[in-house]
């Protein structure tokens, strides 16, 4: 999960670098970046990491091991499944574009 995460921040990075070289965003965004980043790590990467880590090392886990590695056989067989395993990744992302002005006048009912 670690290096998952790690391009999560940069896909989420490079949106707020974009959206402030276009003047979508002002540098405050960043502020909202390192918050969302922190959140997200803690509540999914950090868990997620520990739990894999216990997993594959820790002898009382064993029947979590089994459970997980039957997991990822179904996923494998199952395509539609399989997907919706592959799809879960972007959990990790927070979509920083959504701040972009532009974006938020569109919702608002207004033009920007």
């Amino acid at each position: 999960m670690g290096l998952t995460g790690g391009f999560a921040d940069v896909g989420s990075l490079y949106d707020c670098f974009t959206g402030i070289h276009t003047d979508e965003l002002d540098e405050s965004i960043l502020d909202k970046y390192s918050d969302e980043r922190i959140k997200i790590w803690r509540e999914m990467i950090d868990p997620m990491s520990r739990a894999n880590f216990h997993r594959l090392w820790d002898p009382e886990c064993v029947k979590d091991r089994d459970e997980f590695f039957k997991m990822c056989e179904h996923a494998s067989d199952d395509p539609v499944f399989g997907r919706s395993v592959a799809e879960s990744v972007h959990a990790v992302r927070h979509d920083f574009t959504q701040y972009f002005k532009s974006k938020q006048g569109a919702t608002n009912g207004t033009h920007a």
